[in-house]
């Protein structure tokens, strides 16, 4: 993603943000109502709920962190035509993925309080603030910041770091690109998901309880 102009590099992560949650939105309901101890469904009128707001969360999400991981590489070498290191490369997505959860907690927020109570993507956010203020929108803010600072420290860290050291190898530099990249994305991906996922739950729980009822705060 060097080689990429920042423009490109949002345009990459809006249509890949946009086309996952379109294949994974009842996943995500699925997660987000068992971190809430809500019943299982499988009727589409629920797993659907808060889809705009979904892919608006995703698309804007992952083109910010292609868009701020790549600014931040370019901003660390200073005009120099050379590669990132391996630390600069997993502080720059880890910074990325942080500036991308300050957009992401709205956007979560209100689709999470679709699936649980319907609504449209304009009505919820005002409903929210009529309970809560506009300080209420920002509920889960934090845990959203700590999950995407380190899931994209995962996919556009660790992931090109582990390749670079693969491919360095001898008795694995005949495998195909492909597959050393599947298999580096793979092994990132499901090492950041798990260090991801309690703050993830964190912020669930938080956003599915504006009137905090049962959960005060992050901690």
């Amino acid at each position: 993603m060097q080689e990429l102009s920042g423009g490109q590099n949002a345009a990459v992560g809006l249509a890949l943000g946009a086309l996952e949650v379109c294949i994974d939105q009842p996943f995500l309901y699925w997660k987000n109502a068992a971190q809430q101890n809500l019943p299982f469904t499988l009727n589409p009128k629920f797993l659907y709920r808060g889809l705009v707001a979904s892919i608006t969360n995703m698309a804007a999400l992952t083109a910010i962190q292609f868009f701020g991981t790549g600014v931040i590489k370019q901003a660390i070498k200073g005009g120099e035509q050379r590669e990132c290191t391996a630390t600069e490369e997993v502080l720059s997505a880890l910074a990325g993925g942080g500036i991308s959860g300050v957009i992401c907690g709205p956007l979560e927020l209100t689709m999470i309080q679709q699936q649980r109570f319907g609504g449209t993507i304009i009505g919820t956010p005002m409903n929210i603030i009529s309970k809560t203020g506009i300080v209420g929108m920002t509920r889960g803010m934090l845990p959203a910041i700590t999950r995407e600072s380190i899931f994209t420290c995962g996919y556009l860290g660790v992931t090109p770091v582990l390749q670079k050291k693969i491919e360095s190898i001898a008795a694995l530099q005949n495998l195909p690109t492909p597959v050393i990249q599947f298999g580096c994305a793979m092994s990132a991906g499901l090492i950041a998901s798990g260090l991801s996922h309690p703050a993830d739950t964190i912020k669930t729980c938080m956003q599915g309880d504006i009137e905090q009822s049962t959960y005060k705060r992050a901690l």
